[in-house]
């Protein structure tokens, strides 16, 4: 014989003496046996036998004994049940009825898991140590020549306060312990009054003529050069054109090229300046939009920043004006942040995957038309934040 053979004889005839094997049962009453029923309109089940808890079991881990989607049902009652067993232990059951849960409705929750979620969090510390950054000063609408308000004097004022302010921020953040390595300066348009707003109807309100606006604004840039480029950082100044600035219109029947523009000749003046002193602003470059173009995009540590004026769209619909850019594959519509201004006033839209759109004050005198219209208006101001692969740009984020 086989051992195979002697091994089925073995179990056959139960133990080496010759005795059957037996199985102890345990005699649960009914009503402590582990039993589902189940119909469209609920049901009802009895946990197997548990040892004593304390306190009411959560819904979920009951309805995971029988295998059941507590998103789909909920509990309408629950007793329990304690019984005990000849060995002198006490087990208890749990009888739960359940129906379906209304369309909408979401699971409940568990308020004491919920609190002891709260009891054992530890206290977040933040990391000071960031990695590599850029500083990104965002800026627009000086409209300079416009007379509304404190007029052109307090937009000139606002400027360099504002550029002072922005260098004062950049000192705290690096003490703060951020890892700043670069200096971006976004210029957004409507630098100039300009002569074709409205149709040139506005031209006998103007403070200042043409060339008068465009030597007061380079002399603007200038400034800002001159209060950053100490610092010692790499200083990027990117200027996109507004409708103001442009140089050319007549009515809506013509129009020059979208990068003929005041804001961009007055930048590109200063550009040409600073050349003369390589000595001094090797480390300042500036970039301007291509040929017929309106923006700009720029890559800084893994970001894509994009810039523009933003007449290019209708307010509220710089998502859907993005998207449009991106599906035509265009470099602004990879933007990670997208800076704008155009409507003289603070502004911020979480868009898409992880995109952001920052829209910035002006830093005009106001605007009387709309006060007349409205009878509103807003705060002038300045927009600086830390942009890096991987950093929230909103964390450190500052309206000045």
């Amino acid at each position: 014989m086989q051992l195979g053979d002697d091994l089925r004889a073995l179990v056959a005839t139960g133990h080496e003496d010759g005795s059957k094997a037996r199985t102890e049962k345990v005699d649960l009453p009914k009503e402590m046996r582990p039993r589902l029923t189940m119909g469209e309109d609920g049901g009802e089940f009895v946990t197997s036998p548990k040892a004593p808890i304390a306190g009411e079991p959560a819904h979920a881990d009951l309805f995971a004994e029988f295998d059941l989607d507590p998103a789909q049902w909920r509990v309408t009652r629950m007793n329990r049940s304690r019984r005990q067993l000849a060995d002198g232990e006490w087990r208890e059951n749990f009888s739960v009825s359940f129906a379906p849960r209304p369309a909408g409705e979401a699971a409940r929750a568990n308020l004491d898991e919920l609190l002891a979620i709260v009891d054992a969090h530890e206290p977040t510390k933040l990391d000071p140590v960031t990695g590599d950054l850029a500083y990104v000063i965002a800026a627009g609408d000086m409209q300079l020549g416009k007379p509304d308000g404190d007029g052109t004097a307090g937009t000139v004022r606002r400027w360099c306060e504002k550029i002072d302010a922005s260098a004062a921020r950049l000192r705290e953040l690096r003490a703060m312990g951020r890892q700043v390595d670069r200096i971006v300066l976004a210029v957004l348009g409507d630098c100039l009054e300009g002569v074709n707003s409205q149709g040139g109807k506005l031209v006998m309100r103007l403070e200042l003529t043409i060339t008068e606006q465009v030597r007061l604004y380079r002399r603007l840039v200038m400034y800002a050069v001159q209060q950053l480029a100490p610092i010692g950082l790499p200083v990027t100044i990117a200027v996109v054109p507004g409708n103001h600035d442009e140089a050319h219109r007549i009515g809506d029947k013509q129009a020059t090229r979208g990068d003929d523009s005041w804001a961009i000749e007055g930048a590109s003046a200063v550009a040409d300046a600073l050349e003369l002193a390589p000595e001094k602003f090797a480390h300042v470059e500036f970039l301007f939009p291509g040929r017929d173009e309106l923006t700009v995009a720029l890559d800084v540590h893994g970001v894509r920043l994009g810039m523009a004026h933003g007449h290019q769209w209708r307010p509220g619909q710089a998502d859907k004006w993005l998207s449009g850019q991106a599906l035509g594959r265009t470099p602004i519509g990879d933007a990670d942040v997208l800076l704008s201004g155009h409507l003289h006033h603070w502004h911020s839209r979480q868009m898409g995957d992880g995109r952001l759109w920052i829209q910035v004050p002006a830093l005009d005198g106001g605007s009387t038309w709309f006060r007349h219209l409205t009878g509103e208006t807003a705060p002038a101001g300045i927009v600086t934040m830390l942009v890096g692969e991987g950093y929230d740009p909103l964390r450190d984020l500052a309206v000045l």
